[in-house]
């Protein structure tokens, strides 16, 4: 087989076959465990995972155990019969049990097939707020073909909303139950994000078909798809596939990105397919006013697919940084002075298929809504406190370095938060010690440094992007803003089939996301790692070859580091007492939406239905599905408080890492 691009499709039987032709290399697996062992320490949330507090909605995992288990059985040799059932462990205890987006590694070998399923499927309840059925993607032009779709009973013989919740169960993004099963279905922002990609929770096991079974009787089968994305032109055996793709110094040429492929295909110049023309548009932002549409007359809708930009991989710019922030800013900037032009007293923002992105682009529309005079982000950040983190700290700090710590004293990105407001003089950490200075967590879970803040100018003025807010005053009143989420005041968008609250943000909620390469410095240079301490163990340095070779951000080899990637810090709430101490995790913390609503058909085909619906139950007394708010009477109110009705029934089981109950 030899890999093209675009890629192509092969039968999955044939993709794991493979796959697991592979060998397990004993040898190359535990030394493999030894470089992550130090890697997971650098992780904000490990501690916390250990024993979830209550309103976390996922079952939590003992990181540093789950890898002595997997020793155990690589050393056992009875276990892993070939190198992917390795990798998939290590998949399922890293990505799925941690289920937060910074938190990667991932081994080329596991990124050579991309799986997915025959058909699509999508959720649609009749008015919103009744509960939804499950029904084939392709009836969602069922009116103008003349038909009425039949929901679907079950999908291999299972039922169907079993079936896909226990495949959700799977997916590594979400740490929230309603988002993992609402990545499931396509939806009109999802198909509009450039960073948007379907689902593969069955990654790890696929069938050829699926056989999917409606309402009236009618039984259809779907043949399953492997895309082929890798090269294989000297590959001839399992054997041959290790060395080429799963050795750190494997030779075989990197396999075309999913994403790149995505956006080979996007057309750059239209509107995004589902939504009416923007005034003003990035790749991954949009400006709308309404003006034939009474139910939106006095409301400006922003459209926020993503805080990343790209532009076309035929484009000069492609993937340049400096243009990132200019282009998403004059798109806010245009559509925000528009509405006031026009006398707009009300904004939608709609962050559907957000996945989160760039600092800058995320300080550029949040200086945007709420200027300031000293530019202040109210986003707090504590790194995890250990070991590793002291002595590299103090290495480079005495050194006289740039620090590897970019919360300490490195770029002046990071600066003191004194947790009670800042002034114009964003004074910075005056020592390592200073800054490190360990302060216990949430219900004393682990160890964390003084919380830092944001400093946004780093961010905001850099190379040709010159922030500068559109307005001295907040162009439009907290209560007149509504936040449109999947996952002020929110709306939170489909979810799972029943009625109850949904949490406004289902994805990561962590600080920034940090490559290993930026944490052990540039080359390897900063420190003198014969000087380590006897039995800490430290990540290798960067310009070395691993056992394994790992999928990087850049697709090169050398710049493994680059794709073995951490949550840094924990975000914290910006009023939190005794310098952080005890201070709860907005990743670990349970967070509703004000009111939820269900996906009707004509939500599913144009997103102006959606903004409809959402300025209804936000200013017209519209009703929200039952039991997700916190009034009576169904409308919109506070923030609903956890309780056991939202917990997930759904779970991973036993496996290495598993907490015990």
């Amino acid at each position: 087989m030899v890999g093209t691009v675009p890629p192509v499709p092969i039968r999955p039987s044939l993709a794991y076959a493979c796959l697991k032709s592979v060998p397990l290399d004993k040898k190359t697996a535990l030394e493999h465990l030894d470089v992550l062992r130090p890697f997971v320490e650098w992780q904000s949330t490990v501690d916390y995972l250990r024993d979830p507090p209550k309103g976390y909605l996922s079952e939590g995992v003992d990181l540093v155990r789950g890898l002595d288990e997997i020793q155990t059985k690589v050393e056992r040799g009875k276990d892993y019969k070939n190198e992917f059932d390795f990798l998939a462990a290590l998949h399922t205890l890293l990505h799925v049990r941690v289920r937060d987006y910074h938190f990667a590694q991932i081994p080329l070998l596991t990124d050579l097939f991309t799986f997915e399923l025959g058909s699509e499927f999508i959720l649609i309840s009749p008015d919103g707020v009744s509960k939804p059925e499950i029904f084939l993607y392709g009836d969602l032009q069922h009116e103008d073909n003349g038909y009425a779709p039949s929901p679907v009973s079950a999908i291999d013989g299972v039922s169907a909303h079993e079936f896909l919740h226990k495949v959700s169960v799977y997916d590594r993004w979400s740490h929230d139950p309603d988002a993992r099963f609402n990545r499931l279905f396509p939806n009109v922002a999802k198909t509009a994000s450039p960073f948007s990609l379907k689902a593969t929770p069955l990654a790890l096991d696929l069938p050829d078909k699926t056989t999917v079974k409606v309402k009236n009787g009618t039984k259809l089968e779907f043949a399953n798809t492997a895309w082929f994305r890798a090269n294989f032109t000297n590959v001839s055996s399992g054997s041959d596939l290790f060395r080429q793709y799963g050795l750190g110094n494997g030779t075989g040429p990197n396999p075309s990105p999913s994403l790149f492929e995505r956006w080979r295909l996007m057309n750059f110049t239209t509107s995004f397919e589902g939504y009416p023309a923007p005034l003003y548009q990035s790749s991954s932002a949009g400006g709308f006013l309404l003006n034939d549409d009474k139910a939106l007359s006095d409301v400006a809708i922003l459209s926020v697919n993503s805080f990343n930009e790209v532009f076309s991989p035929y484009d000069p710019n492609f993937l340049s940084m400096g243009y990132e922030p200019l282009f998403f800013y004059n798109a806010v900037a245009g559509i925000l002075r528009e509405a006031k032009e026009q006398n707009r007293s009300k904004l939608i923002l709609d962050l559907q298929g957000n996945q989160g992105g760039a600092i800058s682009t995320i300080l550029a529309l949040y200086l945007s809504l709420f200027p300031n005079k000293h530019k202040i982000f109210p986003g707090l950040y504590q790194m995890r406190a250990h070991p590793q983190a002291e002595w590299f700290g103090e290495e480079t700090y005495n050194a006289s370095e740039p620090s590897m710590l970019p919360f300490a004293l490195g770029d002046n990105k990071f600066v003191k938060s004194w947790l009670n407001g800042v002034d114009s003089n964003w004074t910075l950490w005056e020592s390592f010690a200073e800054f490190y200075n360990p302060v216990k967590g949430f219900k004393r879970q682990g160890k964390y440094t003084r919380p830092s803040l944001i400093r946004p100018d780093t961010y905001l003025q850099a190379g040709i992007f010159d922030f500068r807010a559109p307005f001295d005053q907040p162009p439009f009143k907290p209560e007149d803003i509504i936040i449109i989420t999947d996952g002020l005041k929110t709306v939170a968008m489909g979810g799972r089939a029943h009625e109850a609250p949904m949490q406004a943000i289902g994805f990561t909620k962590g600080g920034p996301l940090y490559g290993l390469g930026l944490l052990i410095a540039p080359h390897g240079s900063a420190v003198d790692r014969s000087n380590v301490p006897g039995g800490l163990q430290i990540p290798p340095p960067i310009d070395s070859t691993l056992p394994l070779r790992i999928l990087s951000a850049q697709g090169s080899r050398a710049s493994w580091a680059s794709g073995m990637t951490i949550n840094l810090g924990n975000a914290i709430p910006w009023d939190s007492p005794n310098d952080g101490e005890g201070a709860l995790p907005y990743q670990m913390m349970y967070e509703a939406a004000n009111c939820r609503l269900f996906y009707t058909w004509d939500m599913s085909r144009e997103i102006v239905n959606v903004w409809k619906a959402v300025a209804n139950v936000a200013w017209n007394g519209g009703k929200c599905v039952k039991g997700s708010t916190t009034t009576k009477d169904g409308r919109i109110g506070g923030v609903p408080v956890y309780s056991s009705k939202v917990d997930d029934k759904y779970s991973l089981g036993p496996g290495p890492g598993a907490l015990k109950k």
